[in-house]
């Protein structure tokens, strides 16, 4: 049986991945609590027309390199990202792609400046990414998947990524 990192451990080597490669983190909502160095990852569930009251989705993490805006969810294995269900009945797969649906890029991108106060891309392409310990299962075809095991850091990128993260 392969060894999987705890959800925490991927989220924060994919923290130090990111900085290494010059991203700027936006904001981070670890498991299990608050890393007190970013504000937290909080998106409204649905455009409110200029409010941001109601129910909220959290992201692990966002970070930004000047042009993406990524929008990252981690777990231990990546057949969790793709069935373990969140309150809404729905995967981190599922939640990364209703959020990019529910809001332009523009809409993303004003909301995360508005909610954090860190600067990022006016007119950004954003990305999603599921962050795991251990792939375990079939790699969707859609999304970016970046596997932080013990010993080993590999990715498999789609676009906006694929030129990033070859």
């Amino acid at each position: 049986m392969i060894s999987k990192p705890a959800e925490v451990e991927v989220y924060l080597r994919l923290i130090d991945f990111l900085a290494g490669a010059g991203w700027q983190i936006v904001c981070a909502s670890p498991p299990g609590g608050t890393d007190n160095r970013f504000r937290k990852c909080l998106l409204p569930r649905r455009d409110l027309s200029g409010s941001v009251r109601g129910p909220r989705d959290e992201v692990d993490l966002t970070a930004h390199n000047g042009v993406i805006i990524l929008l990252a969810e981690c777990k231990p294995r990546l057949s969790d990202s793709l069935t373990v269900l969140n309150a809404l009945g729905e995967s981190d797969y599922l939640k990364l792609k209703r959020l990019a649906s529910a809001f332009t890029p523009q809409g993303i991108a004003e909301l995360l400046e508005r909610g954090t106060g860190v600067p990022v891309p006016r007119n950004p392409l954003i990305a999603l990414a599921l962050v795991v310990g251990v792939v375990d299962s079939a790699i969707p075809p859609d999304m970016t998947v970046f596997e932080f095991g013990h010993t080993i850091r590999r990715t498999w990128p789609v676009e906006p990524l694929a030129d990033v993260f070859p």
